[in-house]
């Protein structure tokens, strides 16, 4: 599948300083952003709109409510096919096997570079 005109990428993390950053960093980017802080409020989104890529967060707090979502994805009709990118400061081994096996596209550790995750933002847009 080629880039849409204005791909959509929908960020869920708990972090609103890294919420901020992301909103700088895709200004002027030929890529739509849509922030939120919760699984919940993220899977709402999902449902009601298409989005090209999700870049989830794995807080620590919030651990099950991000494996929940992975495991709700399934559910909706471009959930299966939707590339997903999953970042967290936990850079423990069975967290990124979890999302892997999940679903997710790739998990990126933090910190990041906001260069890097425009790259496999782009390049998850390009594959699916």
């Amino acid at each position: 599948m080629e880039l849409q005109s204005r791909p959509t990428v929908l960020l869920i993390d708990f972090d609103p300083d890294i919420l901020k950053l992301m909103e700088y960093v895709f200004e002027g980017e030929d890529l739509e952003l849509i922030t939120c802080r919760t699984p919940e409020e993220g899977l709402r989104i999902l449902s009601a709109r298409r989005v090209g890529c999700l870049l989830l967060d794995v807080h620590f707090a919030h651990t099950p409510e991000c494996f929940g979502l992975l495991d709700a994805l399934r559910a909706l009709p471009d959930g299966p096919n939707l590339p997903v990118l999953v970042t967290s400061a936990m850079q423990e081994v069975e967290i990124s096997r979890r999302v892997l096996a999940l679903g997710a596209r790739k998990f990126i550790p933090k910190p990041f570079y906001p260069g890097e995750i425009l790259d496999e933002i782009r390049e998850a847009l390009v594959v699916h």
